[in-house]
């Protein structure tokens, strides 16, 4: 009995599968850029580069708050275009610092705005690094899905050209549990 025993728990610790984390965002770590300083597989509405140390002492990307909204409040926006995704629950998270009142999130679908989160300074969460703030947001990508796009944009209230740092920005599925 204690021989059946033993191969059945041989078996089933042989046959356990480790789950990977896939990151759907191409260069979320900002570490490639082009001859321009500008982040490889990430565009811009207004002036961005790959800066100095992030989290981890990985790159940044520096977004430029250059462009005036009506509300005399100054943005900045990246976006990438997200080929991969398929339908299911994400998480969306990543890390940023800066002299900055909000930060937008959108994921548009098809086309569509169909998750949107803005953050605002008044429940901005620490993250471990000093000066650096965190976010995370659970989404649920549809079925019939067959284009999408994430943009992060920055506001903020101080003079034109005060920027923002992003790092470590990630997509991951969450696998169903079952």
């Amino acid at each position: 009995m204690k021989i059946k025993t033993l191969l059945c728990v041989a078996s089933l610790s042989c046959s356990t599968v480790w789950a990977v984390e896939v990151n759907v965002i191409a260069n979320s770590d900002f570490e490639k850029a082009d001859a321009n300083n500008a982040a490889a597989d990430w565009k811009s509405s207004g002036k961005i580069e790959v800066a100095g140390e992030g989290v981890n002492g990985s790159k940044v990307l520096r977004s430029f708050a250059t462009i005036k909204g009506s509300t005399n409040i100054y943005r900045g926006s990246i976006y990438q275009k997200l080929p991969d995704l398929t339908p299911g629950k994400y998480i969306l998270s990543g890390e940023f610092k800066g002299d900055l009142s909000g930060l937008y999130l959108v994921i548009c679908f098809n086309k569509d705005a169909k998750f949107t989160k803005w953050i605002s300074g008044n429940n901005f969460v620490k993250a471990n690094e000093d000066g650096w703030y965190k976010f995370s947001e659970t989404l649920e990508v549809p079925t019939g899905v067959k284009g999408a796009m994430l943009v992060i944009e920055t506001h903020q209230k101080q003079e034109k050209d005060q920027y923002t740092d992003l790092d470590n920005v990630k997509l991951i599925k969450q696998e169903d549990k079952k």
